[in-house]
């Protein structure tokens, strides 16, 4: 059989599938241009967005906190006894329930220092705890007293908060470990204020005497000083005062020391901590 004879005798077998074949393909033509007079549109296929960063920021709203003074959750970090013969301390606020301390307080004293020697007019920063800001990315050591053997461990870290954050004191520590970053909590700048100021030196080691040049500090020097209003305090590697760090001296603004957490049981007060006393 030759080769057209083959195609006839194919084309007589299926000229009835072939001719349907046909008209559904002139149909399928004829619809797709009557949608398309008609407004009906294809849907779009998907595209893919850029990838873009976006940092993550808390906040002022956000932010809680807890705002009293209960004596029996205030913890003496360290305390020692100065050349002058009074005492320095370092204490902190106990966490609770994920709110943390924003900063601790440094207190000169003539006698070794008891809970009762903390006041709220004076030591204000201890009535703090916040929830909802984040926590500090690193710490960098300013001090310790190693090559001290008249008194117990401690070395004092300056705190590294994230960008457009800040925390309200340095930060000392009991040892000379670094401390841990999951024990404090730094707040976003736009819920401080800014005007605070450096105030009074409350520790120098060694002290200096009289007649000394009071431009030089002898080697492993450390100052601790007052700043602010609520007892917070900042320490220098030097004898000299930390000027250079005088943009870090913060107080809460009082929209965030009035942004307190709503208490679950007992809707629409703010949240209160049962002194167990």
């Amino acid at each position: 059989m030759s080769f057209t004879k083959q195609i006839l005798g194919n084309w007589k077998k299926y000229q009835i599938h072939i001719i349907f074949l046909i008209l559904f393909l002139i149909f399928l033509v004829f619809f797709q241009k009557t949608t398309n007079k008609e407004g009906f549109e294809a849907t779009p296929s998907p595209t893919i967005a850029s990838s873009t960063t976006t940092s993550t920021t808390t906040s002022q709203s956000s932010l809680y906190v807890i705002n009293n003074f209960p004596k029996q959750d205030f913890v003496k970090i360290w305390e020692g006894l100065m050349q002058d013969m009074n005492y320095i301390s370092f204490w902190q606020r106990k966490p609770l329930d994920g709110y943390l301390p924003i900063g601790q307080i440094s207190l000169m004293t003539e006698v070794s220092a008891t809970i009762d020697d903390l006041e709220s007019s004076e030591q204000g920063g201890l009535k703090y705890l916040v929830k909802g800001g984040i926590l500090p990315i690193d710490f960098e050591k300013i001090w310790d007293n190693k090559h001290l053997t008249d008194q117990t461990p401690v070395s004092i870290w300056k705190v590294i908060p994230p960008t457009d954050y800040c925390f309200m004191s340095d930060v000392a520590i009991a040892g000379f470990n670094k401390p841990n970053v999951n024990n404090f909590m730094c707040l976003p700048k736009s819920a401080v204020n800014t005007d605070g100021v450096i105030n009074n030196v409350l520790w120098q080691n060694p002290r200096p005497t009289e007649g000394e040049d009071a431009n030089v500090s002898p080697p492993n020097s450390v100052s601790v000083w007052n700043i602010g209003t609520d007892g917070f305090y900042l320490a220098r590697d030097s004898l000299q005062k930390p000027d250079n760090r005088s943009d870090k001296v913060f107080s809460l603004k009082e929209a965030t020391i009035n942004n307190q957490e709503n208490d679950p049981l007992d809707t629409g007060k703010p949240l209160r901590i049962t002194l167990m006393i």
